[in-house]
């Protein structure tokens, strides 16, 4: 048997799942998502949670089902919330924090 990993990075909570070829659920695990607020109408999310939340999560995964599961793991899925900003260097490290779409920055500029 076959399986997919998918991935949900939402806006207040990041989501695994492990489904059969069936469709049936056989793991799933969660954790919340840390906002930054730096100030009125600021939105920010740390990008190296995203990653730490991403690794915590397919660990909580494995624990459920085991080795031998996720090594028939056939595709994984991702999916994440809406238009973010989040620049990065030329090696693709994250240069500071994710500016999320709720920010109201440039709502001046927008309206």
């Amino acid at each position: 048997m076959r399986y997919v990993l998918g991935m949900d990075c939402g806006t207040t909570n990041s989501k695994a799942v492990i489904v059969s070829e069936e469709g049936a659920v056989v793991a799933k695990a969660a954790c919340p998502n840390r906002f930054i607020r730096p100030g009125q109408g600021r939105h920010e999310q740390d990008a190296e949670g995203w990653w730490q939340d991403a690794v915590g999560l397919f660990q909580s995964l494995r624990k459920q089902v085991g080795g031998q599961v996720m090594d028939r793991v056939a595709g994984i899925c991702v999916s994440s919330h809406t238009v973010s900003m989040l620049p990065v260097d030329d090696r693709g490290i994250p240069l500071r924090n994710a500016i999320t779409y709720q920010d109201e920055r440039s709502y001046g500029e927008l309206c």
